[in-house]
């Protein structure tokens, strides 16, 4: 997960402005320079839901999952898809898991990219610009947002909407993820260094009522099945 920040060492902008465009409301939603966010309080009472969905998250130190954990969580995907979800990503290229998620038979997926050419290859492309509601969401999520670099801005925005979907209203049914220390939650005297980069998606989940299930914990396929069964009945 942590090759996205890889990215930083780009000078491209999304919309810079000798990019031409047809499209007048897309030069509307440059976000990329904007400095008056303000943050924006999730209120699940306003979301609906049409489909099912879930997304896929992890960090470890070294930035690289063991093939054990890769093909876990694989596997879980695929379950997943079979039985009619639909995978929400931001499209890392670079990231293993994704792609092989994305590569899975039946599988149908809500691609979110923060600029259109983070990942030229995406496909079922939904968004690829973040809204200003997802950065808002996003800076009431991380308590720094704004003194972050413009690019790691777009992407955590863009994380947003691969949570809540086009327009932060419809959150996946759940978050398959996996860190070193089990989380699930953001709770008092947790290691953040441990949950890096998930921490922020664990405070989005939270705020949204969304379900994780972490594959660390002794617990993870008892209750990802049990809360699967009980969306079947």
């Amino acid at each position: 997960m942590d090759d996205i920040f890889d990215l930083l060492d780009s000078e491209e902008k999304p919309f810079a402005k000798k990019e031409n465009t047809s499209s007048t409301a897309q030069k509307k939603e440059n976000l990329w320079d904007k400095e008056d966010f303000k943050p924006l309080k999730l209120d699940p009472s306003t979301f609906k839901k049409t489909k099912k969905t879930f997304a896929v998250s992890y960090h470890v130190p070294d930035g690289e999952l063991s093939s054990e954990v890769h093909d876990k969580l694989v596997e879980v995907a695929k379950v997943l898809i079979a039985k009619g979800y639909t995978y929400r990503t931001s499209a890392d290229s670079k990231d293993t898991l994704n792609k092989d998620i994305l590569d899975l038979d039946g599988v149908k997926a809500e691609t979110f990219l923060p600029w259109k050419k983070f990942n030229l290859e995406a496909k079922n492309l939904i968004r690829y610009s973040p809204t200003e509601k997802a950065y808002s969401i996003a800076m009431n999520s991380h308590k720094v947002f704004m003194k972050l670099p413009a690019a790691v801005r777009a992407i955590l925005s863009s994380q947003v909407h691969s949570l809540l979907g086009k327009e932060c209203t419809e959150p996946v049914d759940l978050m398959i993820t996996y860190t070193n220390c089990g989380s699930e939650a953001i709770v008092k005297k947790m290691d953040f260094k441990t949950t890096g980069s998930v921490t922020f998606l664990l405070k989005v989940c939270g705020d949204a009522n969304i379900p994780v299930f972490n594959l660390k914990t002794d617990s993870f396929t008892t209750r990802l099945s049990e809360f699967v069964k009980s969306k079947e009945n």
